[in-house]
């Protein structure tokens, strides 16, 4: 005769027989019981309650494969996990709640309460000065890696368009593909004898090797030291930029991507 074992414990003891008749009885209840209470909800909680199963499911089957190892996984920790899971939702949809409460009902009272802040930055695209020429740079890697393009273009003071150009280079990094997009830029304009060029660029990192120190990674070092030799022969001048006002490279790059 088949021996009930089934109850919340950390070695998760349960017969074939206790286990198929809570999974098919007690756990479609509460299924159906927490869609009938997640129906009701609106607004700013709907997106909680309808990831919370996911959540929960997840943190269960990853205690289950834990206790099936050996480990020790507590009720507690998986609650924990659950809840430290949801809060990193809540962040991520809600970005000024800096501190969040560590009790449901107050987490809830503060999503419900709570008033979204929004922050707008202005961004603009500048005429270079008279004498110069604006140059744009942009590189995009679908999967990064994965398939990559370059772009840039150059504009005079007028904000004319002079020149663009834009190629598909095969499977590479995004952040090869930004360093390879102002290498092309500056060896055109070296070929063309361009002088007083503002190469303007949306790679703060790449900014920062360039113009602060930061030291390179082994993969662009070759790129970055061609870079500064061209720099030496022009008048080039770095600059970064929001990536908003580089609209016009980023289309022409990206569109390189479709079959």
């Amino acid at each position: 005769m088949d021996k009930p074992l089934w109850i919340l414990s950390n070695k998760g003891d349960f017969t074939v027989k206790s286990a198929w008749e809570h999974s098919s009885g007690g756990i479609a209840i509460a299924t159906a019981d927490y869609q009938m209470v997640a129906s009701t909800v609106t607004g700013r909680l709907k997106h909680i309650f309808k990831a919370a199963p996911t959540i929960i499911i997840w943190e269960l089957w990853k205690r289950k494969n834990s206790i099936k190892h050996g480990e020790n996984k507590s009720l507690g920790t998986v609650i924990f996990q659950v809840y430290a899971t949801i809060q990193r939702l809540v962040q991520i949809r809600n970005p000024s709640f800096k501190v969040l409460p560590n009790k449901w009902e107050d987490l809830l009272k503060l999503i419900e309460g709570g008033t979204v802040e929004l922050k707008v930055t202005k961004v603009n695209w500048n005429f270079p000065p008279i004498g110069w020429i604006m140059c744009n740079t942009d590189g995009a890697s679908r999967g990064n890696p994965g398939r990559s393009s370059y772009g840039f273009c150059l504009r005079n003071s007028a904000g004319d368009l002079l020149y663009a150009q834009a190629e598909e280079i095969g499977i590479t990094t995004n952040t090869d593909v930004e360093v390879m997009a102002i290498l092309e830029a500056m060896k055109y304009c070296r070929c063309k004898g361009l002088n007083n060029i503002i190469m303007q660029i949306d790679s703060e990192m790449i900014y920062k090797i360039l113009e602060e120190g930061w030291k390179p990674s082994w993969g662009i070092t070759i790129w970055i030291e061609e870079i500064k030799q061209l720099r030496e022969m022009r008048n080039f001048f770095f600059t970064t930029t929001h990536p908003a006002p580089n609209l016009t490279t980023q289309t022409i790059t990206r569109r390189t991507h479709v079959p």
